[in-house]
């Protein structure tokens, strides 16, 4: 009789460390260190693995990469104006 297959399936390990950069800390992720594809290419990424994590996040361009933030209800700008009226 012939072995079931496992019906655990694996992907393909991740090309990059999302779960560390959508931890709510700032990461800078540098060219050529972090990421060797377009800036444009990998911010589309970004966004993209954001969306179907369901995770917010913020981007902005630094010298030589980017800084990735996720936005948790605890450091999202609204709530940070919110605590900053009080």
């Amino acid at each position: 009789m012939a072995k079931k297959k496992s019906s655990k399936r694996t992907g393909p390990k991740e090309k990059y460390p999302w779960d560390k950069w959508f931890n709510g800390l700032k990461h800078n992720i540098i060219k050529g260190v972090d990421f060797t594809n377009t800036e444009r290419a990998f911010t589309a990424w970004a966004y993209s693995v954001a969306r179907a994590r369901n995770v917010k996040v913020s981007i902005k361009t630094i010298e030589g990469g980017f800084s990735i933030q996720a936005l948790t209800d605890r450091n999202s700008i609204a709530a940070r104006k919110i605590r900053t009226k009080r």
